[in-house]
């Protein structure tokens, strides 16, 4: 009975905590700029200011739909990238229903995420608390906590999950998000929908396309256009979101240049890498689907164009094992009548970009075991995650 009393109480008081945050956010802009400029562009720093505003924004609606019950702790493996973002969805939201949350930063993005929660938790009384400790002592801080949610490698998941002594483990990646582009359409449109998404943060995002599918029989008007696009990213009313700027990852960097260069016939615009700066201007390249390389998360600004001779041909390469088990989301444009398969493994979203659908109060990621799953007491299941729901649904509903 207690519990019952108790728990709208302390909502309320975590409600009035995430609108200090939210003034906080809006007032301080520019000082938060200067805290993720390390790890992203101009543009990718006003877009994640923006889209965590958002989800602050909506999330009374929400924690009304879900209405999960208080857990008492909850942990956090925190992303290298979106770090404010991630921050506000996975650390500041869940302050709604779980009383202690805790936070490991990701070891390439230790220092901003340290300077990003003393910012934050110094101007607002937020029961987060940050363990810049390894992955085995932390571990031992979360033992016995309800639930958890790990972002990185899926092996790492996999293997946390199996000794990490939680009730609920969820595990949110990275997966595939084609485009699908039937014969006839608008070039200049799409092109720019797609570039606008592969070059968030100069394709350091796990909302990125990995590839674009098109006719072959259009594939010179494809790539004329590409190349066009990619020469005019200045244009910022057309590309508010599309840049070149510095990878993190120097790892990433020579992984993308021996890929490239083990497919440099391909290529057809860019290529060019400040080995200094570690900035590398976009690399397009096409190949045909008979014996094109496996589509995968960049975390570069790769752009890939893939031509096809049938549809049937895409259906087939989507349900290869490798994309197959990190489905997420297909933007499909026109006549593209994919398998049945495809269509329960993958969510179709239409004619648009993830980037321009993903919000933070809905579910998201794949039916891809790589791409997310839950696990409770257990059991495993792959789908999209929303925290709060996943919480209601192991633990109870608040009253």
């Amino acid at each position: 009975m207690m519990k019952d009393i108790e728990e709208p109480s302390l909502r309320t008081e975590r409600l009035k905590l995430i609108d200090e945050v939210f003034d906080l956010i809006s007032a301080k802009k520019d000082d938060l700029a200067n805290i993720l400029g390390r790890l992203n562009g101009p543009k990718a720093t006003k877009h994640e200011i923006d889209a965590s505003l958002d989800a602050i924004l909506t999330v009374r609606a929400e924690i009304s739909r879900t209405s999960p019950s208080f857990i008492n702790r909850f942990g956090v493996f925190h992303s290298p990238n979106a770090i404010l973002y991630e921050y506000v969805l996975h650390c500041v939201i869940p302050c709604l229903y779980s009383r202690h949350v805790y936070i490991r930063p990701a070891s390439k993005s230790l220092i901003d995420t340290v300077r990003l929660h003393d910012f934050l938790t110094k101007a607002v009384a937020l029961p987060i608390e940050i363990c810049p400790v390894s992955q085995t002592k932390y571990c031992d801080i979360l033992s016995g906590s309800e639930a958890v949610i790990f972002t990185g490698r899926y092996e790492n998941a996999v293997e946390l999950s199996r000794h990490l002594n939680v009730q609920l483990f969820m595990f949110a990646g990275a997966g595939s998000n084609p485009f699908i582009v039937g014969p006839g359409c608008d070039k200049v449109g799409i092109v720019d929908k797609f570039v606008n998404a592969r070059l968030l943060n100069a394709g350091q995002d796990c909302v990125c396309p990995n590839a674009m599918f098109v006719s072959a029989a259009e594939s010179e008007a494809w790539t004329s256009q590409f190349a066009l696009s990619l020469s005019e990213l200045d244009d910022h009313d057309r590309f508010p979101t599309a840049e070149v700027s510095p990878l993190l990852d120097p790892d990433q960097v020579r992984t993308i240049m021996e890929r490239m260069l083990a497919n440099r016939d391909d290529i057809f615009h860019g290529g060019h890498v400040d080995l200094t700066s570690l900035a590398m201007q976009p690399i397009a390249l096409y190949q045909h689907i008979g014996r094109a390389m496996q589509p995968e998360e960049w975390f570069g600004p790769v752009c890939l164009l893939i031509g096809y001779d049938t549809i049937d041909q895409v259906s087939e390469m989507l349900l290869r094992p490798e994309l197959r088990d990190s489905a997420m989301y297909l933007s499909t444009f026109g006549d593209v009548d994919l398998s049945p398969k495809v269509s329960a493994r993958y969510i179709d979203i239409g004619p648009v970009s993830v980037l321009e659908t993903e919000g933070g109060n809905e579910p998201f990621g794949g039916y891809g075991e790589k791409a997310s799953f839950v696990e409770f007491n257990g059991t495993r299941v792959s789908r999209p995650i929303l925290i709060s729901q996943e919480i209601a649904e192991a633990f109870g509903c608040a009253l």
